[in-house]
């Protein structure tokens, strides 16, 4: 990945994918979707394997995958060494790692999917 004055610059991708038709941005969170992860206990976390597959059939398909999670932004420790690692040994395909997903209780978007309906495929268009 290339970066002008602190932009991202992103390399063409195709611009259809073969089930949605369209490519989209598809950012996805760590603990709890991808990792099974205990409070903050972060050296713990385990591979959702089964979620990390559906990741990366959405990466295969064309899709840009951005994994962002909020890991440190409480306590200021820098987790992404351990976190690159974590996906890695998991089989994790992604475009980019951000560690910038600010700490909330509650997140209210017009783009939001429960990560449990996802599992159920339920964010799919119909």
């Amino acid at each position: 990945m290339e970066s002008c004055s602190g932009t991202a610059v992103r390399f063409p991708l195709p611009k259809k994918s073969p089930i949605f038709g369209l490519i989209m941005d598809i950012f996805v969170d760590i603990d709890n979707t991808v990792m099974h992860t205990e409070g903050t206990d972060y050296e713990k976390s385990t591979p959702m394997q089964e979620n990390i597959e559906r990741v990366n059939k959405l990466y295969d398909e064309g899709h840009y995958i951005v994994y962002w999670t909020a890991r440190g932004m409480k306590s200021g420790l820098d987790w992404t060494e351990l976190t690159e690692k974590q996906l890695k040994a998991a089989g994790a395909k992604y475009h980019e790692l951000r560690l910038t997903k600010p700490p909330y209780d509650v997140f209210i978007d017009d783009k939001v999917v429960n990560s449990r309906d996802w599992e159920k495929g339920k964010w799919l268009p119909e």
